[in-house]
């Protein structure tokens, strides 16, 4: 089954208010890093999300490729970046998981 997360520092290496995305590198971690990806509409893969404390394996489909249009995390200007649109139950606090297709990071909740 899967693992329970561990607790630890990280710091980071790269941050995107656009796209709302942030890079971390973490502090003794054995872990491999997830890398990015592009998966094409219709594909599916997976988002583990916490709840209670416990990950939640959820099913996800990409149904379509579209363009978000939205101000960055601070609320400020208008900007188009490329998106999916997904089908998964998500719940409120589920955001900032990441959507991972055939081993790579394509999307996020």
């Amino acid at each position: 089954g899967p693992q329970r997360a561990r607790r630890g520092s990280a710091s980071v290496v790269y941050f995107d208010p656009v796209n709302d995305v942030a890079v971390l590198a973490v502090e003794r971690s054995s872990a491999p890093a997830v890398p990015l990806g592009f998966a094409p509409a219709g594909s599916t893969g997976a988002v583990v999300v916490f709840r209670d404390d416990k990950p939640v394996i959820l099913d996800v489909d990409l149904r379509r490729l579209v363009d978000i249009r939205t101000a960055d995390i601070y609320g400020e200007g208008k900007h188009t970046r490329p998106g999916y649109e997904l089908a998964v139950d998500i719940e409120g606090g589920d955001s900032g998981a990441v959507v991972v297709v055939d081993g790579s990071a394509v999307a996020l909740v």
